[in-house]
């Protein structure tokens, strides 16, 4: 798990599974961490190139949608 934990845990749904097929995985993460954290958190830990994060927030949750650079992935054990 990253160090400063933005990123709580992967979300494994129908629809996450889906976008993996587009090379984006999804994420539950902090209510106060924003695109640039966790770009950052992420490539740090798992030495990828993230190319964008989008944040969905839903009452008291918010998740972020990241799409990585082609050709990488990330463990499934975040």
């Amino acid at each position: 798990m990253p160090s400063n934990n933005l990123i709580k845990n992967s979300r494994i749904t129908e629809k996450a599974s889906l976008l993996k097929g587009e090379n984006k995985y999804v994420f539950d993460v902090d209510l106060k961490a924003n695109k640039s954290e966790i770009k950052k958190d992420l490539e740090k830990s798992h030495k990828i190139n993230v190319v964008s994060v989008n944040i969905v927030r839903n009452g008291r949750r918010k998740k972020a949608i990241v799409a990585l650079k082609e050709g990488q992935t990330i463990n499934e054990k975040v």
